[in-house]
């Protein structure tokens, strides 16, 4: 029966269908594969031969030899095994009764010892794959990976986002269950858990602008103060406030989680990674291993929030390789096994001190602050030029805390509850689709043309620019931030107080 097989491979963002090739021939029984399959896929030989053996099925007597095509590109894992083992049972067996010959058969999945077929993941990078191809396809997998499978078709419905069209799945047990006329599953009952959010503290009302300001506008911002000054808080209230992403960016990230050790997750539309201080570019970034590229926290972060906690304390290389990401939404690797353009529009989320000790200096403390500081005056200059200007340019919001946020300065009454908490989150989503109606995008997403083009004709606009700004980007970046202080109090025409507060907050 000439029946091709296909499983798939992904490499950084390139998803690609892999054909099994089958060739028998009388000779000496042996089994050999092809194509540059890695280690773990060499190793299936035995794992194939003794599933069969398990499963009571008749491995072929005869030459066995298995390509993976295309034949010039590297293939690792052991998701293909599954497709191997079913194109030889193909080869050798009649499936007329249920297989329709025009209809392309995907396979994906592990093999046990005693032929059960066990999860491999990558999920959303094969349904990306099953999107792209419109003839009919009947696709094999384990119950595991059928199982999300469906979870994401039925978010992608939801998004109105594009399903697989013409496809039958057969879930599989063991080896052996291929065989029979497997039972056709159309629809997954999976309910969801309800999402019970915390109970928060209540910020200063410093505090609270700087959360409004960052998350209607998506603003990368950097959250500078000494010790138990709520910073931590502000990362929960982060973490519940803000709005679900875009779809497509959604599951782009889902994509990239495909090449870690993440599990695909739908339980919130944004991703919120938290990366600590000792943290290496290539971990930021994403690396090429023996399986292939590995996202890095950049691209996981991709339509959600990157949090750099201590962000002072981090290493020079990894603070400095955040420069194209936070200019251009998007980074370029390049390594000895080729160039990849990983896509990261994310919002960069930082706290740091003010000094090594972690207390408050003299030059940033007030009458009523019981804040101290232990540091030397030049301690605390070498500590505060570890952020360098091209970073410090790219972030838009910096504020400094200087108030503590003691437990006994919170009445009971004010503690948020879901129910405030629910509020806070659709007032901050009306006055970012107020924005999104005013300007035509979310603030921080302006272009340079409609900033300027846009700015009112008072020359009073045009001086404080000039005298308080030292870089066109340092220019466009309080030019968006004052959208955005016009768009959370609701005004119909920026004003020039809206501009002094955008630059009362640049670094």
């Amino acid at each position: 029966m000439n029946m091709k097989v296909y499983s798939f491979l992904s490499q950084g963002t390139d998803i690609q269908a892999i054909e099994i090739q089958v060739h028998t021939r009388f000779q000496i029984p042996s089994f050999q594969i092809l194509g540059l399959a890695g280690p773990e896929i060499q190793e299936a030989r035995e794992r194939i031969i003794a599933a069969f053996s398990s499963c009571e099925l008749e491995f072929p007597k005869k030459k066995v030899i298995v390509n993976l095509a295309p034949s010039d590109v590297k293939k690792s894992g052991t998701g293909h095994d599954l497709a191997m083992a079913l194109g030889i049972i193909i080869k050798s067996a009649d499936f007329n009764a249920y297989f329709d010959k025009e209809s392309k058969v995907f396979a994906w999945g592990a093999l046990g010892l005693d032929g059960k077929i066990q999860s491999c993941g990558k999920m959303a990078s094969l349904m990306n794959l099953l999107c792209t191809d419109y003839t009919p396809k009947i696709l094999f997998l384990s119950e595991a990976d059928a199982g999300a499978l469906f979870e994401l078709e039925q978010w992608r419905r939801e998004k109105k986002l594009p399903v697989p069209q013409n496809l039958r799945i057969h879930i599989l047990g063991s080896l052996k269950d291929v065989l029979k006329e497997p039972k056709e599953i159309s629809v997954f009952n999976k309910k969801s858990l309800p999402q019970h959010l915390p109970t928060l503290l209540p910020l200063l009302p410093h505090q609270e602008r700087v959360l409004d300001l960052s998350i209607v506008g998506r603003h990368h911002t950097l959250i500078l103060g000494p010790k138990g000054v709520g910073k931590s808080q502000m990362l929960e209230w982060y973490r519940w406030l803000t709005p679900e992403s875009d779809p497509l960016k959604t599951w782009q990230r889902l994509i990239y989680e495909d090449h870690s050790k993440n599990e695909n997750s739908l339980a919130r539309s944004f991703p919120l990674r938290s990366v600590h201080a000792q943290v290496k570019p290539a971990h930021l970034l994403g690396s090429w291993g023996l399986k292939g590229f590995r996202a890095g926290e950049l691209s996981l972060a991709h339509g959600g929030i990157l949090v750099a906690d201590e962000f002072l304390e981090w290493h020079r290389d990894a603070k400095e390789c955040l420069r194209e990401p936070l200019q251009n939404k998007k980074t370029t690797i390049t390594r000895v096994q080729g160039t990849t353009e990983i896509a990261c529009d994310f919002q960069l989320i930082a706290t740091g001190n003010l000094c090594p000790c972690g207390g408050l200096p003299p030059q940033f403390r007030n009458k009523k602050s019981t804040l101290t500081c232990t540091c030397h005056p030049r301690q605390i200059q070498e500590y505060l030029q570890r952020l360098s200007g091209p970073i410090a340019d790219r972030i838009d919001l910096v504020s400094i805390f200087h108030q503590e946020l003691v437990p006994s300065s919170v009445a009971l009454g004010e503690i948020m509850d879901s129910k405030k908490i629910t509020l806070k989150k659709q007032t901050l989503l009306d006055q970012q689709q107020f924005a999104i109606q005013e300007f035509g995008a979310i603030p921080s997403e302006l272009t340079v043309p409609w900033l300027e083009n846009n700015l009112p004709h008072d020359p009073s606009f045009g001086k404080m620019l000039v005298e308080r700004t030292t870089s066109l980007r340092s220019r466009h970046k309080a030019m968006r931030l004052a959208r955005t202080i016009q768009a959370v109090e609701k005004s119909s025409k920026l004003k020039i107080e809206h501009l002094f507060e955008a630059l009362s907050f640049r670094f």
